[in-house]
């Protein structure tokens, strides 16, 4: 009796263990039964129900991911009703249009209206179409000056703009042949004179990533910024340039009944292939 005592207490530690894997694969199985099995909760709640009480509910990343699921999800989740008060919400954040969306000649549904709006959100590079389709304010900064180093357009420049006696700014047009416009008569900064830009990107210390600037003239460069609205501003030390809005909420009153026609050579019409794309 003692030898099987001994030779069960010996084994003990293996039964044990053998145990608890039967116990595991047999939970799993459970598990994957109960997930093969489990009914698809459009089934249990009724399309009303899902529709009406669970879309809404979501934002717009977990509903775009439910698109996904099953035609049938597809065929409630894609609804301009889930989606058109989503659009709305994040345009009203927005500065601009996506070019896509000013360009269509019909609308997009609501769903893929905001995929495309998105997609402009994340833009970080500012883009010739960009450039030639927006309207820019111009305003001349005042500077600092000190014994080492002057960073300046000086007092006599900085009095014509307008933006300096509290009055609406100067409106510049970049277009596609690299040339500048003013928007308004009697500007006081433009004498007339030929003004040019273009594109310039400079490598880091590392050689890897480039940061992309504007030359206008002669000047010196202007850094490329995406503002949180969406915005783009060129800025260096003498002065910036920053589009305006064209959302009719957030278009400042000097704007308003100003059209800017898009520039059909330099922004060609991809509205199908993004459709494609999406």
């Amino acid at each position: 009796m003692a030898v099987h005592r001994e030779k069960d207490e010996r084994l003990a530690p293996f039964m044990r263990m053998d145990r608890c894997n039967k116990i595991s694969r047999l939970s799993n199985e459970l598990l994957q039964v109960r997930a093969e099995t489990r009914a698809d909760p459009l089934e249990v709640l009724g399309w009303d129900v899902f529709f009406f009480a669970v879309l809404p509910r979501l934002d717009a990343r977990s509903l775009a991911a439910c698109i996904a699921v099953s035609s049938s999800w597809r065929a409630c989740c894609i609804s301009d009703v889930l989606w058109r008060p989503l659009l709305s919400r994040f345009l009203a954040l927005r500065a601009h249009l996506p070019l896509a969306l000013l360009r269509c000649s019909s609308p997009f549904p609501p769903h893929l209206a905001y995929s495309v709006a998105m997609l402009d959100a994340c833009k970080a590079e500012l883009s010739p179409a960009e450039m030639c389709a927006r309207v820019w304010e111009m305003k001349v900064k005042p500077g600092f000056s000190s014994l080492l180093q002057s960073q300046t357009c000086g007092p006599y420049w900085y009095s014509l703009d307008p933006t300096s006696l509290n009055e609406a700014p100067l409106l510049r047009r970049f277009h596609c042949d690299f040339s500048i416009t003013p928007l308004q008569e009697n500007d006081p900064i433009w004498g007339g004179q030929e003004s040019t830009w273009k594109f310039v990107k400079s490598k880091q210390s590392n050689g890897e990533l480039k940061k992309q600037f504007v030359r206008i003239n002669s000047w010196p460069q202007h850094q490329v910024v995406r503002l949180r609205d969406g915005r783009w501003c060129l800025d260096n030390y003498y002065a910036s340039y920053t589009t305006c809005p064209d959302q009719e909420e957030n278009m400042p009153s000097y704007l308003k009944g100003l059209k800017v026609p898009c520039c059909r050579r330099c922004n060609p019409d991809q509205i199908e292939l993004i459709k494609a794309k999406i």
